[in-house]
C-alpha cells in the first residue's frame, strides 16, 4: 500500500511538472517574437501600423463602400482559401444591420456572352449548379475554372438572393468579352479590345448606373499598375493595363483596391519551400512575421502611410535584377524600375490567415461532363481526351492543386 502510495505521489509530481514544462516552452514563442521585432526596427514598424491602423476585414470593406462605388479584391489564382473568406465576407455584409448593399459582384472567371445565364441563375427559385458549371466553363482557360469552391461564391450569392425581393438581389457580373471563347475553341473570332478594357468598360456602366460593385479578380487584373512581359523576338516589353489602372485613371476616388494577402505567385501558382512555411512569402516573409506577432487575427488597413507607403513594388513582389536592369533602359518599354512604390500598386490589404495555412483549390470532377470534355480534346489538338487525362494535365500545368487531382486520378 506504501509503495503504491509513494508511486501515486510520484505521478502527481511528474503531472506537475510536465504542465510546467510545458508553459516554460511555450513562453519563448513570443519572447523570440518580441525579441526579433526590437532588434528589427522594419518589423517593429509594422507590427505597431497593423495595432494602430489595423481594422475588422468585414468593417473594412462595408466603410470603403460607403464612399466608393467600386471595391477590387485581389485573390492569388488556384487557391481554395480567398474563395472561403470572399464567402464569408458576402455573408457578413448581408446580416449586419447597418450594411450598405452590394448591387453588383463583377466576376472575372465568367464570359459575359453568358450574363442572361447568370441573371437566370442568381434569380432560380431552386439552386441551379448546372447553369455555374456552364457558366465557368466558359472562363479563359482550357479547362474552364472547375473549382469547388468557385462554385461555392455562386451558391452563396443565390442563397442570399432568395431572401431578398428582385430588385434588391446582387448581379454577377461576367466581365471577360465574347470573343474570348472562340479563341479557346481555336475557332475564328472577331477582335474588340483587351480582355481588361471590355472589364472595365462593364464595370463603367455600373459606376454610371452609381451601383455598388465588389469586383473579384487576380490581383494582375485588380492592380493600379502596369505590368508587363518581356517579348525577346521584338526585345521590347508588351505592356498591359489592368482594370485596376484603368478604372483608378478615370475614377481615381471612386474606386478603393484591395490585395487579399497570400504569398508570391508563379506562373503556375504559388512558389514553392521546404515545410513548414510551405510556399514562398511576398517581402521576404517580414511581413508576415508581423501579422503573426498581431496573433494572425484577420485585419484590414490602408496602406498609404509609412512604412507600407515606403515599401517598392520590387522589394514586395522580388522582381529580379534582369527584370530591373531592363528597366534601365527606356527603348525597351519595361514598367518596372526601383522608384514604383507599393501605394502606387494598390490602396489596402485584408489579412485573413496565414499563407502557411493556405491550400489549393478543389477540382470538382463532375465540372468535366461528356460535351466539355469533346471541346477541352479540342482545345487540346486531341492530347486530352479523357476526364484522367484533362486531371493529369492540371496537375502539370498546376502542382498546387495536386491535392484535389491525385483523389480524382485514383477513381478513373
Amino acid at each position: 500500500m506504501k509503495a503504491k502510495k509513494n508511486f501515486k505521489s510520484l505521478l502527481s509530481i511528474l503531472v506537475i511538472l510536465v504542465f510546467f514544462v510545458a508553459i516554460i516552452f511555450s513562453l519563448p514563442c513570443k519572447a523570440q517574437v518580441d525579441s526579433k521585432s526590437k532588434s528589427d526596427p522594419e518589423l517593429n514598424a509594422f507590427i505597431s501600423y497593423i495595432s494602430e491602423y489595423g481594422h475588422d476585414p468585414v468593417n473594412y470593406v462595408v466603410d470603403k463602400f460607403r464612399d466608393h462605388y467600386v471595391v477590387a479584391l485581389g485573390e492569388d489564382h488556384w487557391v481554395k482559401d480567398p474563395y472561403i473568406f470572399l464567402c464569408d465576407l458576402l455573408n457578413a455584409i448581408e446580416e449586419r444591420e447597418d450594411s450598405i448593399a452590394i448591387n453588383v459582384l463583377a466576376w472575372e472567371s465568367g464570359n459575359s456572352i453568358d450574363q442572361k445565364l447568370a441573371d437566370e441563375f442568381t434569380n432560380s427559385p431552386v439552386y441551379r449548379e448546372d447553369l455555374a458549371i456552364k457558366i465557368l466553363q466558359h472562363t479563359a482557360d482550357t479547362y474552364g475554372w472547375p473549382y469547388q469552391e468557385a462554385i461555392n461564391v455562386f451558391k452563396t450569392v443565390w442563397e442570399i438572393n432568395k431572401e431578398k425581393p428582385k430588385s434588391q438581389r446582387i448581379r454577377i457580373l461576367l466581365l471577360d468579352p465574347p470573343y474570348m471563347i472562340p479563341y479557346m475553341n481555336k475557332e475564328k473570332f472577331d477582335y474588340t479590345c483587351p480582355r481588361d478594357v471590355s472589364m472595365m468598360n462593364l464595370i463603367q456602366d455600373c459606376i454610371l448606373q452609381k451601383q455598388r460593385v465588389l469586383f473579384y479578380a487576380g490581383l494582375r487584373h485588380t492592380r493600379k499598375s502596369i505590368s508587363g512581359s518581356y517579348m525577346e523576338r521584338w526585345n521590347m516589353y508588351y505592356n498591359n493595363h489592368s482594370v485596376g489602372f484603368l478604372l483608378k485613371t478615370l475614377y481615381p476616388d471612386m474606386v478603393f483596391t484591395i490585395k487579399l494577402w497570400g504569398g508570391l505567385m508563379g506562373s503556375n501558382g504559388y512558389i514553392v519551400i521546404p515545410e513548414p512555411k510551405k510556399w514562398e512569402r511576398v517581402y521576404n516573409g517580414k511581413i508576415d512575421e508581423a501579422f503573426k506577432a498581431n496573433g494572425n487575427k484577420p485585419v484590414a488597413f490602408d496602406i498609404d502611410k509609412p512604412p507600407f507607403s515606403e515599401i517598392t513594388v520590387v522589394k514586395f513582389y522580388k522582381i529580379s535584377e534582369e527584370t530591373l536592369s531592363r528597366g534601365e533602359d527606356r527603348s525597351l518599354g519595361c514598367p518596372y524600375n526601383k522608384n514604383i512604390l507599393l501605394e502606387d500598386d494598390i490602396d489596402g490589404i485584408i489579412f485573413f490567415k496565414p499563407v502557411e495555412e493556405f491550400s489549393g483549390a478543389t477540382v470538382y470532377g463532375k465540372f468535366f461532363d461528356d460535351e466539355f470534355m469533346k471541346l477541352i480534346e479540342k482545345r487540346t489538338d486531341g492530347k486530352v481526351k479523357t476526364r484522367k487525362d484533362v486531371f493529369e494535365y492540371i496537375k502539370d500545368q498546376h502542382p498546387i492543386l495536386g491535392e484535389s487531382l491525385d483523389k480524382l486520378i485514383e477513381k478513373e
